[in-house]
């Protein structure tokens, strides 16, 4: 297919066909960042209202560059990848620093900065400043197996690169982004994992899959991660001035927001309707009560629910226990807060059931 062949049919069809997103025809690179940040592993129906008011707390680089990490976190809560909301702080910081609160207008400067790979690179250097780049995500993969009919593993990077090495020149350099943008849209309503919808793909004709029929069998992957089993065991600590909260790792899961104390068991799963905790659930709840210099008598299940991380797979089982010395801290860091403030705070999707438990019990 030529490059006037393909661009003729997709981007007419795009016209027709394209969602509306806040950030469409926004003409801010920033906001088009933050979007594009934002829509990693999350759907754009539960992107929409973050964004819109990420950015009206947020509205330009120096205003993230200089808020306090606790208040990012409160503002991305409940989206997940936190580790997205830190690393797009870096990017805003290093904007200031280096180039005086703007974006560059270019993929290879913009990937030069911190947390910004080559797919955002060249979807925001061809959205906001129509650099004639491919930006290829998970969409984009999908659409060009089954056009091309590849059974090459779209999970590796080699695949990613000639996959962008093929789009490049079919790029039209006076519409760089709205191409970009009708292939990512399509590879999301159309050309979708399950079940395309091939009578109303506009390159159709020209698909190697839907020719023979080996849409169900691509694009291949390498091999799927294996999700883990775990058991995490939590204890809320309740004293006269509230509860007692830590704070997460600096990296990893569940950095920097709101943490409880707790230990994470790999073990199997025990059947949702065993009436008591096994052996291993109550030796982590007694390490938990030795650490904190707690009472060993007292704790009581709070709730027990099961929570999906990408690879972890995890069952919660949240004690209570009431703190009887109002003149003594538990030892480590972490602070008091009243029951009352709790929503106030960052909290992991996680345990938000924790939070709503205690919140209810105010």
């Amino acid at each position: 297919m030529t490059l006037p062949d393909l661009a003729d049919r997709l981007l007419p069809w795009f016209r027709q066909q394209a969602r509306e997103m806040p950030w469409r025809g926004c003409g801010d690179p920033w906001g088009i960042l933050v979007s594009e940040v934002m829509l990693q592993q999350t759907q754009v129906a539960t992107v929409v209202p973050y964004w819109q008011a990420f950015m009206a707390t947020f509205p330009d680089p120096a205003a993230l560059a200089r808020a306090g990490e606790a208040e990012v976190m409160k503002a991305w809560e409940g989206l997940g990848y936190y580790r997205r909301a830190r690393m797009l702080q870096r990017t805003a910081r290093a904007l200031m620093d280096h180039h005086g609160g703007q974006l560059p207008r270019t993929a290879k400067a913009l990937e030069a900065l911190p947390g910004i790979g080559p797919y955002t690179a060249g979807a925001v250097a061809s959205l906001a400043f129509g650099e004639a780049v491919p930006a290829v995500d998970g969409n984009v993969l999908r659409v060009w197996s089954r056009w091309q009919g590849s059974r090459e593993p779209i999970d590796l990077p080699r695949t990613r690169d000639r996959c962008a090495a093929s789009l490049q020149p079919l790029i039209p350099v006076a519409a760089a982004g709205p191409f970009n943008e009708s292939l990512m849209e399509l590879g999301a309503t159309v050309c979708t994992p399950r079940a395309p919808a091939c009578g109303g793909c506009p390159i159709a004709g020209d698909c190697v899959a839907r020719e023979d029929g080996s849409q169900a069998l691509l694009p291949v992957k390498a091999g799927k991660i294996r999700v883990r089993s775990v058991v995490s065991v939590q204890l809320v600590l309740l004293g006269p001035r509230g509860a007692w909260l830590t704070k997460g790792p600096e990296e990893g899961l569940l950095a920097g927001l709101v943490a409880l104390p707790s230990q994470w068991i790999d073990m199997a799963h025990p059947a949702r309707s065993a009436d008591l905790a096994p052996a291993p659930v109550l030796e982590a709840l007694v390490i938990l009560q030795t650490g904190l210099d707690a009472s060993r008598a007292g704790a009581r299940l709070l709730r027990r629910f099961p929570f999906r991380f990408t690879h972890l797979h995890a069952d919660f089982w949240v004690y209570c226990l009431a703190w009887e010395d109002p003149e003594r801290d538990p030892p480590g860091e972490g602070r008091w807060v009243s029951v009352e403030a709790l929503s106030d705070l960052p909290w992991p999707t996680a345990l938000r059931p924790v939070r709503d438990a205690l919140s209810m019990q105010s």
